[in-house]
């Protein structure tokens, strides 16, 4: 067989041909296989939002490593080899790809242990949204405005991030409700609780409550609580929410202060 030198090493022509042919089923057999998993069998799962899709990118890097590990063999390098530069090289990654390896573990951390996945709502400081994709890098977070922003892996491990929607997607939403001194407090949380009734996106059980909040400079503050069975829901809930308590409380006479 004719040979391929590459600085000290020598490959085979044969070697070569059969790296390459491994290369090339790995990618189709990865495609493939993800393919089958996204359209075929997750969607039969009944997996929660954002497992499907870690099952499917896990899949597909395993087999992408276990792939390459395979054209190494075929081309007949050894892997000792490859261990031993692997170590040599950690170093150097260690010091100038601190920040690409501390995301990629991220990411694995992401994929494996899922403390927020694909379709989850999500807040981490002034950022608020559904993320959208989780990578072996990065994380896309699409905002209610329509911006996707593109969040370090890292950011999401290691730092506070709330999730909305972890154990189900069911949010409750406090309205701040000022009315004239004088107002009846019994009359007005009674009024604020039969407005939420009539909002049909608000959720029977648990059923609204209305508390006094306490006194301002020119009113008295209460809050309605309430549920939504969905956050998809939250901005139409709240606007309705909003108007049915205008209209109650104007039907009663109750009026708003301003300062």
């Amino acid at each position: 067989d004719s040979t391929l030198d590459v600085g000290t090493v020598s490959f085979t022509a044969r070697a070569v041909v059969t790296a390459i042919a491994v290369a090339v089923a790995t990618l189709v057999l990865t495609g493939v296989t993800g393919f089958i998993l996204d359209r075929e069998i997750v969607p039969r799962l009944q997996l929660r939002p954002g497992a499907g899709y870690a099952v499917v990118t896990f899949t597909r890097w395993s087999m992408l490593i276990i792939g390459a590990a395979l054209t190494l063999i075929a081309l007949g390098i050894d892997m000792a080899k490859v261990t031993l530069l692997a170590g040599a090289l950690s170093v150097g990654i260690g010091f100038g790809l601190q920040n690409v390896v501390n995301n990629f573990v991220s990411g694995l951390i992401l994929i494996v242990e899922r403390p927020v996945g694909v379709g989850d709502v999500i807040e981490r400081g002034t950022l608020s949204g559904t993320v959208t994709r989780i990578g072996i890098r990065s994380s896309t977070v699409r905002t209610g405005q329509g911006a996707e922003v593109i969040v370090p892996n890292a950011e999401l491990v290691s730092k506070e991030v709330v999730n909305w929607t972890r154990s189900d997607r069911q949010r409750r939403y406090d309205i701040d409700v000022g009315v004239a001194p004088g107002s009846e407090p019994e009359q007005v949380m009674r009024l604020l609780v039969e407005a939420a009734k009539d909002v049909p996106e608000i959720m029977a059980h648990p059923a609204p409550r209305a508390m006094f909040k306490g006194f301002g400079d020119s009113s008295l503050n209460f809050t309605l609580l309430a549920w939504v069975p969905t956050v998809d829901v939250g901005l139409e809930a709240q606007n309705a929410l909003r108007v049915a308590i205008l209209r109650k409380l104007d039907g009663a006479g109750i009026a708003i202060p301003f300062p």
